[in-house]
């Protein structure tokens, strides 16, 4: 699936910006400076997993098309050309 590299530099940004968040809460005057990069480093680490998920099912339905299969009209599960039957839905094609 996803590869670990990229989980664990999205968990270390999760984590930073949750330190960083918390330690907002403890200084009041620079509770602005600190509380803004948690919130951005957070939206950064939830786009790069929605990213590296999307970059993950391009590659599989990729190969999918490469070895001759086709999406199903139903639930989009890669099928064979020559089925009849989804093996996911289980629907006539």
């Amino acid at each position: 699936m996803i590869k670990r590299k990229t989980m664990v530099l999205i968990g270390c940004g999760f984590f930073l910006s949750a330190t960083l968040s918390l330690t907002a809460f403890f200084f009041e005057d620079y509770r602005l400076f600190l509380f803004i990069p948690s919130v951005i480093i957070l939206v950064v680490s939830l786009v790069a997993t929605q990213l590296a998920y999307g970059y993950y099912l391009y590659k599989k339905n990729t190969q999918a098309y490469k070895d001759g299969k086709v999406p199903c009209p139903y639930c989009a599960h890669p099928v064979e050309q020559h089925d009849q039957i989804c093996s996911n839905c289980h629907k006539d094609l």
